[in-house]
C-alpha cells in the first residue's frame, strides 16, 4: 500500500509542476515565442558589457522589442558580422535558450546573410 501512496503523491507533484508551467507560459503573453522567433533570426550570439550596447545605439542599431519584456530587462541588439568582429571584450554564446544566454544583460546578435539585401531592408521586415 505504500508504494502505491508514494506514486499518487510523485503523480500529484507532477501535476502540480505541470500547472504550473502552464500558468507561466499563459502569463508571459508570447513573450518566449517572440524571443525564440528573434533567436532564430540570429546566426551568432555575443555577450557585451552595457557600454558597448550604448555604442551601438548611439550608431543606430535598434534594440529588439523582446528583451523589455523579460524581468530584469535585457538588451539584444542585431548588427552586421563586420561590427561584431570589431567588438573587443565579446564572448560567444550558444544560440538556445540556455541559463547562459537567458543571464546574460546585454546580448549582440548577428543576423544570417540575406543575400543581396542590405541591414536596412531587414528593419522594413519586421
Amino acid at each position: 500500500m505504500r508504494s502505491l501512496e508514494a506514486r499518487a503523491k510523485a503523480f500529484r507533484a507532477r501535476v502540480r509542476v505541470r500547472a504550473w508551467e502552464a500558468r507561466q507560459l499563459r502569463g508571459a503573453k508570447g513573450t518566449w515565442y517572440r524571443l525564440r522567433r528573434t533567436l532564430a533570426r540570429a546566426q551568432d550570439a555575443f555577450a557585451v558589457d552595457a557600454l558597448v550596447i550604448d555604442e551601438l545605439l548611439a550608431e543606430g542599431y535598434l534594440r529588439e522589442p523582446v528583451g523589455d519584456e523579460l524581468e530584469p530587462t535585457r538588451s539584444y541588439v542585431f548588427v552586421p558580422p563586420e561590427r561584431a568582429e570589431a567588438i573587443r571584450d565579446r564572448r560567444r554564446l550558444a544560440l538556445r535558450l540556455s541559463a547562459e544566454l537567458l543571464a546574460a544583460p546585454n546580448v549582440v546578435l548577428v543576423p544570417f546573410a540575406l543575400g543581396p539585401r542590405s541591414h536596412d531592408d531587414v528593419a522594413k521586415l519586421r
